[in-house]
């Protein structure tokens, strides 16, 4: 993970820990420190990347390549913001921004970078990975050349993606950044460490799985089909789902210390019940629609 957000993710559950210390069981007061702890830490995360983005410079790059017979799609990123969405046609689009601090000091270290950046999309078989690397070491993403190279990582890289209606399994791992996902069928495997998770427009048809460690979950979902159960679960932080009115289904809900509104605490059935959803949060209210 770059160096410079470290701090924000490790001391994230620490802060909620401590905050909780002097609440005992499930009460009120808990309830209530859930939402001003957790809107505070998306605020403290939200802040490092706007400042980063506002004092500092930008490189945009942008690629594309035809889907082949790709059906799975990859995605790993340490810190910055992806947005996914489904779009017409054959070919995936990669639209990418690095964000870097402007230091006077280390002037030509950004230079190396910047002149260094490149973005590929590359296929292995059904699968296709989407990655930012320097063009002299295709073999180690951005920051692991940066940090061998010049001992410099503090930049943070943003992803637009498209991808044809083909792709249909979505591996996303991120560590700090926002994840946007809009219009994707299949089945999702997203992970976050710090940062929110938005999913709009889901259709869900084989084992998904949507967590984050410290952040909220927006998810709506238009299809479930069978066999196509979806986990979602957030440590530290809300869960808002609004489910199409069609879907009939099963729903497990799960909260530790905060409040569940729009559907029975544990197992429950949508309609003529079908696919699992299950939701669950450690710290943190879930929100049913």
């Amino acid at each position: 993970m770059n160096k410079g957000f470290r701090p924000v993710t490790l001391t994230a559950a620490a802060v909620v820990l401590a905050m909780l210390a002097g609440c005992t069981g499930v009460d009120e007061k808990a309830k209530e420190v859930v939402g001003t702890t957790v809107g505070a830490l998306e605020q403290t995360v939200d802040s490092q990347v706007n400042k980063l983005k506002e004092s500092g410079e930008a490189l945009e790059l942008s690629t594309s390549a035809p889907v082949g017979a790709a059906s799975e799609f990859t995605l790993e990123n340490a810190v910055g913001d992806i947005e996914v969405k489904q779009i017409t046609g054959n070919e995936i689009t990669v639209e990418v921004k690095i964000w870097t601090q402007k230091r006077t000091s280390r002037e030509n270290d950004l230079k190396s970078v910047f002149e260094q950046a490149t973005v590929s999309i590359k296929p292995d078989g059904n699968k296709v990975e989407i990655y930012t690397h320097a063009k002299d070491d295709p073999d180690k993403n951005l920051w692991e050349w940066g940090r061998k190279n010049l001992n410099y990582s503090e930049f943070s890289i943003d992803y637009v993606i498209g991808l044809p209606e083909g792709i249909s399994t979505f591996d996303i791992d991120s560590n700090v950044g926002d994840v946007s996902l809009t219009g994707l069928k299949g089945s999702y495997q997203v992970k976050n460490d710090v940062g929110s998770i938005e999913v709009k427009d889901a259709g869900i048809t084989g084992e998904s799985k949507i967590s984050t460690a410290t952040g909220s979950i927006d998810l709506g979902v238009s299809l479930m089909e069978s066999g196509g159960n979806l986990s979602v679960k957030a440590d530290i932080g809300s869960i808002d789902v609004n489910l199409a009115d069609s879907l009939n289904l099963d729903m497990e809900t799960k909260a530790d210390v905060g409040d569940i509104s729009g559907s029975p605490k544990g197992k429950s059935q949508r309609g003529s019940g079908g696919p699992l959803l299950s939701l669950e949060t450690s710290v943190g209210a879930i929100n049913v629609n």
